[in-house]
């Protein structure tokens, strides 16, 4: 079992987004203990599997991670390993992450960290895929995926606008003020996130979400019967199936 961040950390000294990613999902986590203690869970995007390893960290029973690119799972089955943590961890590559090999309802917990921003739109089948394998009364978690109602890119390009306009118009813009390269992939790089309605709108079937509470403008908008993370940079959606 991991007791700090100390045993992870080591392995991604040299990749600081993914060192300072596992830092924040930790906190996250924290106040998300209910879904983790005991849990199966999904790794939606595991990447190199530290959401995995966070995740265990605060109780999950095991953890299943896919993730789309082959040489991030290699890397993270190195790490999986090198922590002695593969009999509850493992790392499958899918190119299309919209049809998994798993059964219906495998999981108590699914959680997409900082994933659906990197998928090009339309998403729906994404989210009707990992609302199948997601088990009756258990918790679809959407953490680190910006918000596309607010006029700004906080991912990509530190832009304002540039997320609500026209693909090709988008990128344009972010390659002309120097803030993006011609030659990188602009439909996986994050630059227009995930709104609420999006998201609820892709869920086939009866669902309740859990909204955060912990600001004046949570409240504000939840009295006005509106999300309270309408107006969040870096919403966190529970979703729990019926």
């Amino acid at each position: 079992m991991i007791t700090s961040d100390d045993a992870f950390v080591q392995h991604v000294q040299g990749n600081p987004v993914e060192r300072d990613r596992y830092r924040a999902l930790k906190v996250t986590l924290n106040a998300l203990r209910p879904h983790l203690a005991g849990k199966r869970v999904l790794d939606y995007g595991a990447s190199y599997g530290l959401s995995a390893c966070a995740m265990l960290e605060f109780g999950a029973a095991s953890v299943v991670g896919v993730e789309p690119e082959a040489t991030r799972v290699t890397r993270g089955r190195e790490i999986i390993a090198a922590l002695n943590l593969a009999d509850r961890i493992s790392l499958h590559h899918v190119e299309d992450t919209r049809h998994l090999d798993l059964p219906d309802e495998a999981f108590d917990t699914v959680l997409a960290n900082a994933v659906f921003e990197h998928i090009p739109q339309p998403r729906r089948a994404h989210v009707r895929e990992v609302w199948r394998v997601l088990a009756s009364g258990g918790a679809l978690i959407v953490n680190e995926t910006p918000n596309k109602y607010l006029p700004w890119d906080f991912h990509t390009t530190n832009l304002p606008l540039v997320n609500w306009l026209p693909k090709p118009l988008a990128r344009l813009v972010a390659i002309r003020t120097g803030r993006f390269s011609a030659d990188q992939d602009w439909d996986h790089s994050g630059w227009r996130g995930l709104g609420y309605f999006e998201l609820v709108r892709a869920i086939p079937g009866p669902y309740r979400v859990t909204h955060e509470l912990t600001r004046p403008r949570h409240r504000l908008l939840r009295a006005l019967k509106l999300p309270a993370s309408l107006l969040d940079p870096y919403p966190i959606y529970v979703v729990t199936k019926l």
